[in-house]
């Protein structure tokens, strides 16, 4: 009788073990059925490349010309890679949500971006998560943030499937697993002194450091803390001084200027073209310190915190665009403007650095001198103080003024620094008169021998055509470049000859 009765015991433990790995199976496969793991990745497109074996290829201490970078780009772009990185930061809001900042090494190397059915299974992850992920490449960017990758997927959370973090979570009810909920439970908690305070008036004086460290990506707060607190923010006025790290006003459906306070770019204004006058915006360049006032639009809660609309620039270093009624002032334009592009008869428009002589030219003392072959006697160390990073000159200045050179012949003597023939940029020489690439030198096919038979650091005399000048980073371009002399760079030794 004892013995049927454990019998009966372990059946029905049994039977009981059964039911609840069943239901408890079901109740996995109900909770899956809200994520969608499916992929889309053709097999025949993913790639074996890591990060790092791109980051060779395309970062900042890459070897190769920006005319073979780009060609490289194009047999990457649109492949699809599995990589592995920590999680930076999420976008905030109904349209952000989808992306994802992903480190690698130092910062945000990678943007990555969801399609609508990975909402949730991005709603799981956090800050300093690390996750595989698998995307295609669509953009690269020649800065510390250099890849952005689309139709992204989530393959591991923390070294575990993206499936079995999702049960644990669902599973686990620790502070960990519970946080977004939490922190929906206490929104109505105070986060911060200026959570507890009134809205903030028109007149509200915020500092740039103030809002970072509210909004910041070393808040404390939770992404839905800081939506629901930027509403109180969102359209004030800010009267802050910054450092311009990029200027696109002049290219279609940007209109963006970068702004740092603080490192990297933390603000990005948003211009309007029916407040802000072209040729204001002309006048900003990289690395100029201006003052600005604007309102407060777009948060996006990292390094970059927000954007700001309406804005009005009312200093570039301590020269004033304003008079006392909120106007440009005669002098601003001056001192800024091109004034001269009203009245095209206009001759004395364009300063020089003090290193030039004469300090102002004029139209009709501009005298290029060329020699019976046809080259200009101008030296490259003379064209680099007119066109170069160190000029005075504004853009618009940069661009009226080398009109006068484009076209010209030069014979200047340089180091090679990379030389190759691509399908699509065909055959080019990168040149250098400094310590950076400052020629690219582009050939005609029947160059190539004598192109190609050079060396990193011989010592060329070349000929050639100004077509573009320096921007910020690429280089002057010279077209039917040709090779006069190739002095070989000298071997080391330690015996005497």
């Amino acid at each position: 009788m004892q013995i049927l009765k454990s019998c009966l015991l372990v059946i029905l433990a049994s039977a009981i073990s059964l039911s609840t790995s069943i239901f408890a199976e079901e109740d996995k496969s109900s909770l899956l059925k809200e994520f969608d793991f499916s992929t889309r990745i053709p097999s025949y497109e993913l790639i074996d490349s890591s990060f790092d074996d791109l980051c060779k290829i395309f970062g900042k201490t890459r070897t190769i010309s920006d005319a073979q970078r780009e060609e490289l780009w194009n047999e990457y772009e649109g492949k699809y890679v599995r990589w592995q990185g920590i999680v930076t930061y999420k976008g905030i809001g109904e349209q952000d949500w989808k992306r994802v900042g992903i480190r690698h090494n130092l910062g945000t190397n990678v943007e990555i971006l969801f399609d609508d059915d990975k909402k949730r299974i991005v709603g799981m992850i956090n800050s300093m998560d690390i996750i595989t992920y698998t995307g295609k490449l669509s953009q690269f960017f020649d800065r510390n943030l250099m890849f952005e990758l689309v139709d992204a997927a989530i393959e591991k959370i923390n070294g575990v499937s993206a499936e079995e973090y999702i049960v644990n979570r669902h599973n686990n009810s620790s502070k960990e697993y519970s946080r977004e909920a939490a922190d929906r439970n206490s929104e109505d908690k105070s986060t911060s002194a200026y959570e507890r305070r009134d809205v903030p008036d028109e007149n509200a004086d915020f500092t740039f450091d103030e809002l970072d460290t509210i909004f910041g990506k070393n808040s404390s707060l939770s992404f839905a803390q800081k939506e629901k607190l930027w509403n109180k923010f969102q359209g004030k006025s800010v009267l802050w001084r910054g450092i311009v790290t990029y200027n696109n006003s002049g290219k279609t459906n940007l209109h963006r200027i970068g702004i740092r306070h603080t490192t990297g770019t933390n603000i990005e204004f948003v211009l309007d073209e029916d407040k802000i006058e072209e040729n204001v915006a002309e006048l900003i360049k990289r690395g100029d310190d201006i003052t600005y006032t604007g309102e407060l639009a777009k948060l996006f809660g990292r390094n970059l915190l927000c954007s700001i609309v309406n804005v009005e620039i009312q200093k570039i270093g301590e020269k004033s665009l304003l008079d006392k009624k909120g106007e440009k002032s005669s002098q601003a334009n001056s001192d800024f403007s091109a004034d001269a592009d009203k009245e095209k008869e206009d001759t004395t428009d364009i300063i020089i650095a003090e290193s030039m002589a004469p300090e102002v030219i004029q139209k009709d003392e501009l005298e290029i001198i060329t020699t019976q072959e046809g080259f200009i006697k101008t030296p490259f160390q003379e064209i680099e103080a007119i066109f170069g990073n160190k000029s005075r000159l504004t853009e618009s200045q940069k661009d009226k003024l080398w009109k006068e050179y484009q076209g010209k012949l030069v014979r200047w003597q340089g180091r090679v620094v990379n030389r190759g023939l691509g399908r699509v940029s065909g055959l080019r020489m990168g040149v250098s008169h400094s310590d950076i690439t400052d020629v690219e030198l582009c050939f005609n096919i029947t160059m190539k021998d004598k192109v190609l038979s050079t060396k990193t650091g011989d010592l060329i005399t070349y000929t050639g055509r100004l077509d573009k000048r320096r921007g910020y980073i690429l280089p002057y371009r010279i077209e039917d470049g040709y090779i006069e002399q190739i002095m070989e760079v000298q071997q080391s030794t330690d015996s005497a000859p």
